[in-house]
């Protein structure tokens, strides 16, 4: 008996071959078959096809396909997988040799898959570090509709749009969409459509995107609202994020109200120092401008309107909540009763065609340091 290592510059499909010369005494040898073995040294790969972000029914079809290397021994089956809600994966099909199968999910929920493929040599896929597809199942499919105006926004979509790639429903040119990962690098930076990362998914609903449209125009787009009688959950990553408006109406900037959630942990935004700051920036076409709690510091821009988005600064992953219009009527009385805790003024410079504005301002039992976010998106503030 004896062993045979494979050299480290073999490659898949290598063909290995191997045969014995038997002799016994002084009889002839006996010469035994030519044996041939092919090599398939790496992991198949596999997806499941992209589904509609909204599906109108319980019952779907999921499909999948695969491939190996050219060479290789060639998929043998496969394990797919499904997450609910943003929870834990669990294996719904496990070495099956099917592409496709239905699966009965409930209405209101949200389902994301992905597959993991093995060959027939037993080589397995590893799993990918996100979902191939996610949709929502069973929910009202509304459109609305906004006025957008030319030049440079940041934008939020207010609905779960029926469709992941935006360029049709926003109408922009070229790749002047974008959006910013706070993952990618040290401090995070923009990606571009059409980048999949700038895609909609069902997660749309919260967060914003850099658009640059040439002319006013009118947008139409279909979709699943948010619940407008309760809390929107935002998820955030450690640094600024890119989040949105959620509901149709414009969002107060309750500080009381708005909250924070780490673990298990919950906090008003004005109590998680060192979590996320209770600040935010809105962009008005030319320039950054504070957002915050008009009843801390009078003047201060408080709201963001249906479909605008704005800069958070998180110091690590967490989740911002943010309370259902229907609460702005507290939030109205307790601006109305309570007696303002600071003063905020802008200085604005001019020289010929270009300004700069600074803020200073005073708030007590408050600790407010302002940092700036990321320069929009295409270059600097003009």
């Amino acid at each position: 008996m004896f062993r045979v290592s494979l050299r480290n510059d073999a490659v898949s499909g290598s063909a290995v071959e191997n045969k014995a010369s038997i002799v016994f005494d002084v009889n002839p040898p006996l010469e035994t078959n030519l044996v041939q073995m092919t090599m398939d040294k790496s992991a198949p790969s596999s997806q499941v096809e992209t589904l509609a972000l909204v599906q109108a029914v319980n019952s779907f079809e999921v499909k999948w396909s695969g491939q190996d290397e050219e060479g290789g021994s060639g998929v043998a089956s496969y394990d797919v997988w499904v997450s609910v809600d943003g929870g834990e994966w669990r294996e719904w099909l496990k070495e099956t040799e099917a592409t496709s199968a239905v699966f009965e999910g409930e209405a209101g929920h949200t389902y994301a898959f992905y597959t993991i493929a093995r060959d027939r040599l037993g080589n397995l896929e590893v799993p990918p570090e996100q979902a191939d597809t996610r949709l929502r199942v069973g929910v009202e499919v509304q459109e609305v509709r906004a006025e957008l105006p030319s030049g440079l926004l940041m934008l939020s979509i207010p609905v779960v749009p029926t469709q992941s790639d935006p360029q049709p429903l926003i109408g922009f040119t070229d790749n002047r969409w974008a959006r910013w990962d706070p993952s990618a690098g040290t401090t995070g930076s923009y990606t571009l459509y059409p980048d999949p990362y700038t895609f909609f998914d069902t997660e749309t609903i919260g967060k914003s995107y850099w658009v640059m449209l040439d002319n006013r125009k009118a947008v139409f787009v279909a979709g699943t609202p948010a619940d407008q009688q309760s809390s929107v959950s935002i998820a955030l990553k450690k640094g600024w994020n890119q989040m949105g408006n959620p509901f149709l109406t414009e969002l107060v900037w309750d500080v009381g109200a708005i909250q924070v959630q780490v673990s298990r942990q919950r906090k008003a935004l004005k109590e998680a120092y060192g979590i996320v700051e209770s600040y935010a920036w809105r962009w008005d076409g030319s320039d950054y401008r504070l957002v915050y709690d008009a009843s801390v510091l009078p003047g201060v821009d408080n709201k963001l309107s249906a479909w605008e988005g704005a800069w958070i600064y998180a110091h690590q992953d967490g989740t911002l909540i943010l309370p259902a219009p229907s609460g702005r009527a507290t939030w109205a009385n307790r601006s109305r009763r309570q007696k303002p805790e600071g003063w905020l003024a802008r200085l604005t410079v001019q020289v010929g065609h270009q300004t700069a504005e600074g803020i200073m301002g005073v708030t007590t039992g408050r600790r407010l340091r302002l940092s700036e976010p990321p320069p929009p998106f295409g270059g600097e503030k003009r």
